[in-house]
């Protein structure tokens, strides 16, 4: 048994013994001869030395043990110690283990026993407490409980509570688990590492993020050519074109639509203007009746009406005034008020007997359309003149008036007609009026 073993079990006995007085007397085997060490030798003689316990007055009560002999290293694991106050000794029986603290195992009147503790130290100087192998200074086989303070670790902070003061973590975490910073996954910190293989499902995929299918079709679609097309790739770009057809349609504000079936390229309203127009492009059967005066006379394009004998022309603004002098001018004349039905073949609705002569020649014929769909009708001079119009349905701009002019010399009695064209259409209040003239210029 070491020095230093040795003196901790003296202290811890006269500690024990302090309730028994200010003194007490002990005894301990005396060896008859020590190694150098100061240790005794297996099979020494032993022999009893007294120790004086005596009580010093400080803050706490405590003993010292002085030897009667001056040899404290004696090995064996009986002592014997008796008070000062009683004349007889009280022993101590016990033994213990190399290595192991001593404690009190039992009191009786006569003796006191002394055994092993469940402290352990080895040559090294690990404790261990409930194991006799410690592996660090200090070894603990058990649970250890610590009722103030906490524990103080190395970098001076103290853990007072059942948990761990923070966590540590790797960058794909952030917080340190404490309620004011919270554990959880970093931003960015989920990386393809971390995901497993096919984790990634139709519902997790954020909506405009990535192209979900292309027509129907998932996982590696592939887009193979056809005819008149071409798939070019470049980088991360695939262009898909079809050389012998428009990729697009440009236009100007003339036309409208994108050229495609959901807006198809048309003429703009009001897209055609005089700009647009060729020269010679509307032609008589593009005006519509009712707007133009289309001829005079038979006569078309720039037709300038010269005075004649007997006749002056003065115009105002837009106002022609033709006036006729005294002369030999006579008017043949035919009206009619009953009602035509005209019909496809046609019909001649009015005529009149001129004798030979030059004549300007006027007719009109008010036209009413009796049937349910709109219809057309055509009336023509027999000297050439003619004109058309489209009635409306009925009670649905269903009138209508044709009016025809022009010019003629007959060189013998002509009878001048009107002749008229239609479908449920009636013909009424008919005029024809054949002016003899001197001249036609």
């Amino acid at each position: 048994m070491n020095r230093n073993r040795f003196v901790a079990i003296l202290f811890l006995l006269a500690l024990s013994l302090g309730a028994a007085g200010d003194r007490a007397l002990a005894q301990q085997p005396a060896s008859q001869s020590n190694d150098a060490n100061g240790s005794a030798r297996s099979g020494d003689e032993l022999q009893f030395s007294k120790l004086l316990a005596q009580a010093r007055p400080k803050r706490r009560p405590f003993f010292s043990l002085m030897p009667e002999i001056r040899n404290l290293n004696l090995s064996g694991p009986t002592i014997s110690i008796m008070t000062a106050a009683s004349a007889a000794n009280l022993q101590v029986f016990g033994n213990g283990t190399p290595g192991t603290m001593t404690k009190w195992t039992g009191f009786t009147s006569s003796n006191s026993t002394i055994g092993d503790s469940n402290v352990y130290e080895d040559k090294f100087g690990k404790v261990g407490i409930g194991t006799t192998a410690p592996t660090s200074l200090l070894t603990v086989h058990g649970m250890i409980e610590t009722t103030l303070g906490g524990y103080k670790f190395p970098d001076g902070t103290v853990q007072a509570t059942v948990g761990i003061p923070f966590v540590i973590h790797d960058a794909t975490l952030m917080g340190d688990g404490r309620s004011a910073t919270p554990l959880g996954i970093a931003l960015g910190g989920v990386n393809t590492i971390h995901l497993a293989n096919g984790a990634v499902t139709t519902p997790k995929i954020a909506n405009g993020a990535v192209v979900r299918s292309l027509n129907g079709m998932f996982d590696n679609v592939s887009l193979a050519e056809g005819p008149n097309i071409t798939i070019v790739q470049s980088g991360n770009t695939l262009t898909v074109a079809s050389p012998s057809s428009l990729t697009s349609v440009a236009h100007d504000t003339s036309l409208t639509g994108s050229g495609t079936a959901a807006s198809p390229l048309g003429v703009a309203n009001g897209g055609v203007g005089n700009a647009q127009l060729a020269p010679n492009a509307v032609t008589s059967s593009k005006i519509a009746s009712g707007n133009v005066v289309r001829s005079v006379n038979g006569l078309n394009d720039s037709v300038t009406l010269a005075e004649g004998s007997n006749i002056t022309i003065t115009k105002s603004g837009d106002t022609l005034t033709i006036a006729g002098a005294a002369g030999s001018s006579v008017a043949h004349h035919a009206v009619s008020t009953h009602l035509v039905d005209l019909s496809f073949s046609g019909e001649d609705v009015v005529s009149k007997q001129v004798p030979a002569g030059s004549y300007l020649i006027f007719f009109k014929i008010d036209l009413s359309n009796v049937d349910v769909d709109p219809q057309s009708v055509s009336c023509k001079l027999s000297t050439g003149d003619s004109s058309d119009i489209r009635l409306g349905a009925l009670d649905d701009a269903d009138k209508g008036m044709i009016v025809l002019q022009d010019a003629a010399t007959f060189s013998a009695t002509t009878t001048i007609t009107v002749h008229c064209t239609g479908h449920k259409v009636i013909g009424f209040r008919f005029v024809l009026t054949a002016l003899k003239v001197d001249s036609i210029e």
